[in-house]
């Protein structure tokens, strides 16, 4: 593969980031590894580092507090929870 262009990388650094706004943070992740040499590289990183901490956060509250939210809590859960 030929190297990119500014131009084209540009294009490429946009679309990848446009894609991943909408919580894919993998999108960014790729981004953040193919870009890594250009100066875009910045609202990736932000990006991801956001979405990595909303994750982490609602995994340690639905981990911890998943019983106390009763029947609302076994709603969320993807997998039949079977005794107490």
């Amino acid at each position: 593969m030929p190297p990119m262009t500014d131009a084209e990388l540009l294009k490429t650094s946009r679309t990848m980031l446009f894609l991943g706004i909408p919580a894919l943070p993998l999108m960014w992740l790729l981004q953040i590894a193919y870009v890594l040499p250009h100066a875009h590289i910045k609202y990736a990183t932000v990006g991801v580092a956001f979405w990595t901490i909303l994750f982490v956060t609602w995994w340690a509250l639905f981990a911890t507090h998943r019983r106390a939210w009763g029947a609302f809590g076994d709603a969320l859960v993807v997998v039949d929870v079977k005794g107490r």
